[in-house]
């Protein structure tokens, strides 16, 4: 988990961020530390790897650090599947969070309550397709650049494959991420049902290029997010795919400040 405090003396109010499936807390710090967004919260980057790859453990542990925050308004951020735990837990725990919640940001991910919304999207099963691809990659007997030819071989995207390549321990020769684990729960992972709403202020951000997110798709977000406005609460954003905060984070960072300029004022 990476703290980082807000610039301004005196805030008590938080973000806390989830990453993606295989990403870090690295991939959000520079977004945080922006002043748009730093001048207005204390920001706090879950590393949830770090936790059993199953919704119940994911949820329950956003949930106790949610709870531990001090006094303030707490806004809650997720990429990906990062997004789906929110979705879940919010739910899940309605009643202990409401008043500690105030705002939510889900970033290029739908809720996928079945299997057959996720077939629309050709990006979720990708990722679990590279791992599996990579589950048997022997580590202890190569060497770190062979290590990332292969990688580069199993996986064409050249991003993908450096965000994979960041959860393996080079000097050690070792995954950082229980792989195995990844794989076998990843298809409940994604198709976890999501029972139950949230009442609260909700922000989408979505890449207008992202095969995981599609506008034909996002009346789904009303099967969690009861007061949602479609229309207005709903961002895609241009030149962006699934990764917006790394495609477009200019725009991003301005979405996410004036989101929490609603909720924190």
């Amino acid at each position: 988990m990476q703290f980082i405090k807000s610039k301004t003396p005196n805030i008590v109010n938080n973000l806390v961020v989830l990453h993606g499936l295989c990403g870090s807390p690295n991939n959000f710090s520079a977004i945080v530390k922006n002043n748009k967004i730093s001048s207005q919260v204390n920001s706090h980057l879950l590393y949830w790897h770090s936790q059993k790859f199953d919704m119940q453990t994911q949820a329950s542990y956003l949930k106790q650090y949610i709870q531990n925050l001090p006094e303030g308004n707490t806004c809650i951020l997720g990429h990906s599947i990062g997004a789906k735990i929110i979705m879940a837990t919010l739910c899940k725990y309605k009643q202990e969070l409401h008043n500690k919640v105030k705002g939510v940001v889900i970033v290029d991910m739908l809720p996928f309550n079945s299997e057959q919304a996720s077939e629309q999207s050709s990006g979720v099963g990708s990722m679990k397709s590279f791992l599996e691809k990579l589950l048997h990659l022997d580590l202890q007997s190569s060497s770190s650049e062979e290590i990332m030819k292969k990688i580069n071989e199993l996986v064409p995207n050249k991003r993908v494959a450096d965000l994979l390549s960041q959860n393996i321990d080079m000097e050690n020769k070792k995954w950082k991420i229980n792989v195995q684990e990844i794989v076998e729960h990843y298809q409940d992972f994604i198709h976890h049902k999501i029972d139950g709403t949230w009442p609260g202020k909700v922000l989408v951000i979505a890449g207008e290029n992202s095969n995981y997110v599609s506008r034909s798709q996002i009346h789904t977000f009303k099967e969690v997010f009861e007061n949602i406005n479609l229309e207005k609460d709903v961002k895609f954003i241009e030149k962006a795919g699934h990764w917006v905060q790394a495609d477009q984070p200019i725009i991003f960072i301005n979405e996410v400040s004036h989101f929490l300029k609603s909720i924190c004022h």
